[in-house]
């Protein structure tokens, strides 16, 4: 069995998914979008680069943030 050990703590994990879910969470947090308001304001800037309402596929065509 392969032992996955993050690069920044030295923690294992049994599984490469275990392990990218302890980075994401433990050492990437402050890279994860979660205010509203950025995510509002990256839509609203969408709307207005494409003088619409944006669709769901624009947005993943012109989006900042995901």
């Amino acid at each position: 069995m392969t032992e996955h050990i993050c690069d920044y703590c030295g923690e294992s994990f049994a599984t490469a998914n275990e392990l990218g879910g302890h980075v994401t969470a433990v050492h990437r947090r402050d890279q994860l979008v979660t205010d509203a308001d950025v995510i509002l304001d990256d839509i609203q800037r969408v709307a207005d680069k494409l003088g619409k309402s944006p669709t769901a596929k624009e947005m993943s065509e012109h989006v900042e943030y995901s």
